[in-house]
């Protein structure tokens, strides 16, 4: 199920949900900015060749999240390759918007 980030935490915060999974771009305002409890902890997802096909290895670290990770830590991650493309148009062009691979 779909919930806001900020909903989500609140939640999890609350008891409401054990865990929240965040599909976004490293650091997220939320976890430089929350507090958290004491037992609040990112859980590793370990990269394994049954993710290679959608997925790349990364980690975040005390780089990222200096009061949730310790130094000298890295937490194992995987991320989400992702490409915005935008083509400028000519104003004059008979473009319809649809997007074609060609």
């Amino acid at each position: 199920m779909f919930i806001p980030h900020q909903v989500a935490l609140e939640q999890m915060e609350r008891g409401e949900v054990s865990a929240v999974v965040f599909v976004t771009s490293k650091p997220v305002d939320a976890f430089l900015k929350g507090r958290f409890d004491l037992g609040f902890k990112f859980l590793a997802v370990e990269y394994d060749t049954k993710f290679e096909d959608y997925y790349l290895p990364s980690s975040i670290d005390a780089a990222d999240y200096p009061s949730l990770v310790p130094k000298g830590e890295r937490i194992a991650m995987i991320a989400v390759p992702t490409i915005l493309v935008a083509y400028n148009w000519p104003q004059q062009s008979d473009h319809t918007g649809a997007w074609r691979a060609s």
